[in-house]
This record gives C-alpha cells, sequence and structure tokens, in this order.
C-alpha cells in the first residue's frame, strides 16, 4: 500500500476573475493563493462571550469561508495564478490539514473482514500517525538553516525567471523522475539531489515540502533494475519504527548508521530508544502554525496589526492549546512567520 497516494478528488480551480472577486485587487499579484480551514476561518471570529471584536470582519470570513469552500482539504490546499491571469490550478498537498478517517467499519464489513471495527481502528491509526509524522519532519525541516542554504543553491540554477511550479512535484519513483534522467540539467539534477539529501519527493510549493512516505513498491524507490519478482517495503530513515522486538531493533540501528549528519538530531528524536517524542505534536503544530500566521500576516495587514495576542488566542482555539504555548511556537518560528513572500528566509 502507498499511504503517500493522493485522493482522486476533482475541482475545478477559481478563474482569476472569481478571485478578485473575492479579494479585489489585494491578491491579483500572487502567484499563490492559500485556503484557510473552514474551522480556522471559524476561529478568526471573537470567542463566545468575549468583549473583543473578532480577529477578522465579517465580509474577510465570509469571503475565506468562499474560498475554504472551493478545496478539499484532505488534499487541496491553495489555487496557483498563471500567466495569463484568468488561469488557475489546485495546489496539491495533504499536510496542512487533519488526518482523514480514509476507512470505515461498513466498508471493511463489505469487503468482507471478520472484525471491520478493530481493522478500520489500526488502519486509520496508522494513517494518523503517518501523518501527524509528516507535519513534524516537516516543522523541524523549515527550522534547520541548511535546508533553505540549499533550496537557495537550487533555485540559483533555475532561469531568472524562476517560479515555484518549474520544480517537479516527485522525483522518485514516479513517471516525473524519468525526465531528471532523460534531460540531465544542471538545475534538475541538483534538485534531485536536494531531495534525496532532505528525504524529500518533491516540492508542492517552496512553502511546502512533500516528504518521503513509507510504501510498499514492486521495485526499489533507487534501484529501477532489481529483480521484477520482488517487493520492497521501502520505510524512510526520517520515519520511526512502529513495532517493537529484536528485528526493530536492528533496522533501527542500522537506519541510525546512515550517514546522514544534518539529520542526526531528527533521527535521534524518532530513535526506538527516545525520551524525546513529545517534540514530535509540537513540531507538527508549528510547521501548520508558521504557515498560517504567514498568510493571515500578509492577506490581512491592516486587520492584523499590533493585534499578536488575538492571534495568539486564535490559533490556540484552533489547535486545541492556551495561548502561551502558541506564543511560544510564534516565537520559535518567528523567521518564517515574518519572511517576505518573495523570499525563502
Amino acid at each position: 500500500m502507498n499511504t503517500s497516494a493522493h485522493p482522486g478528488t476533482e475541482l475545478s480551480p477559481p478563474t482569476g476573475e472569481s478571485i478578485k472577486q473575492l479579494f479585489g485587487e489585494s491578491q491579483a499579484t500572487t502567484s499563490l493563493i492559500y485556503a484557510f480551514p473552514a474551522r480556522l476561518v471559524g476561529c478568526f471570529r471573537a470567542a463566545e462571550n468575549d468583549a473583543a471584536p473578532s480577529l477578522l470582519d465579517q465580509k474577510s470570513i465570509d469571503r475565506e469561508l468562499a474560498l475554504s469552500n472551493l478545496v478539499d482539504f484532505r488534499n487541496q490546499v491553495a489555487f496557483r495564478q498563471h500567466a495569463p491571469a484568468e488561469a488557475t490550478s489546485i495546489v496539491n498537498f495533504r499536510f496542512l490539514g487533519e488526518a482523514p478517517a480514509l476507512i470505515t467499519p461498513e466498508f471493511l464489513k463489505r469487503a468482507g473482514s471478520e472484525q471491520p471495527v478493530m481493522a478500520a481502528e489500526q488502519f486509520n491509526a496508522t494513517i494518523a500517525t503517518n501523518h501527524r509524522f509528516v507535519q513534524a519532519y516537516c516543522g523541524w525541516l523549515l527550522q534547520q538553516e541548511t535546508y533553505w542554504h540549499d533550496l537557495r543553491v537550487v533555485i540559483s540554477l533555475f532561469s531568472d525567471d524562476f517560479s515555484d511550479d518549474l520544480l517537479p512535484i516527485q522525483v522518485f519513483g514516479a513517471t516525473e523522475g524519468a525526465n531528471l534522467v532523460e534531460e540531465p540539467r544542471p538545475s534538475t539534477i541538483a534538485f534531485k539531489s536536494f531531495c534525496g539529501k532532505w528525504r524529500l519527493q518533491g516540492m508542492a510549493t517552496l512553502d511546502l515540502p512533500v516528504v518521503m512516505e513509507p510504501q510498499i513498491t514492486p521495485t526499489s524507490i533507487y534501484t529501477p533494475n532489481s529483480h521484477p519478482a520482488s517487493v520492497t517495503p521501502f520505510l524512510p530513515d526520517i520515519f520511526p519504527m512502529d513495532f517493537k522486538g529484536p528485528l526493530a531493533t536492528s533496522l533501527d540501528n542500522a537506519r541510525l548508521g546512515i550517514e546522514a549528519p544534518h539529520l542526526k538530531e531528527w533521527k535521534a528524536l524518532i530513535a526506538l530508544s527516545s525520551r524525546q517524542k513529545k517534540k514530535v505534536d509540537r513540531y507538527a503544530r508549528q510547521f501548520c502554525l508558521q504557515h498560517y500566521w504567514r498568510v493571515l500576516l500578509q492577506r490581512y495587514p491592516q486587520q492584523t496589526r499590533k493585534r499578536k495576542s488575538e492571534i495568539e488566542e486564535a490559533f490556540g482555539r484552533y489547535f486545541g492549546v492556551n495561548a502561551t504555548t502558541i506564543r511560544s511556537d510564534g516565537q520559535k518560528m518567528a523567521i518564517l512567520i515574518d519572511r517576505n513572500p518573495s523570499t525563502f528566509l
């Protein structure tokens, strides 16, 4: 089973004109229009029995809800505007929203499962755990200065009119990857090397790295000439073991032995012997927080000006933590939250 497969939801992207109708000219020159989840938009309203005004006015709330209704957050998070201005496309990325429950007991019962409830719980727990670790790795990754340095080096090899939709979403184990071999340009070779170093499948946007995920593949993801009768379980070394025992210990030691000093901190966090796994939830939250906080500030600079405490309260309601925790996260991710949209750090 390939847990990185995207659900095949078909939605028509809005036109450039409809974006203008929602946002006026303020987003007309922005290539990416990110959507907020509807539940987060609700948190931008003042809390019940709160005398303070809402973070966003009602017109902005209605506008964001309208945009949110255009996407399916199991897979879709933004619209990319192209030239001409009327052309847009959907940006696919699964890890800014909550993990979906993909399987129901009713479905498994119809499929012949003798214990559909238990099977559904186990399957969905695995998907939820995978989802959380991808978010956490992204949260950790975006805090690594070396990652941003490497990305800037790759981008410098592309043309001056670079845009993030020039980057392949998948460079390993996918049809798109063949082009990187057939057309060995320095820029695409460097991008593939960058993705291999940081355990990425590619990038949905410059803000959203697509992480390599566990999967079962008929051939090795790195060695296409492997035996045709083989099946390879592929577990990237950035994912924890989900079982215990001598085999798990041996595999964990083998993965820790893979030469990757830039991943040493993350590997120590997910090791079987780690006592730091509570950090996983924090990194996962920080990844989503810095993204939505940055989009909020860039889209509504006037309404959010000098309202940091209200922003912290709103995100606290969304993530189910107190404002002090959000404040701490915000300080940790400040350089990402405040970065200019035309730069990468």
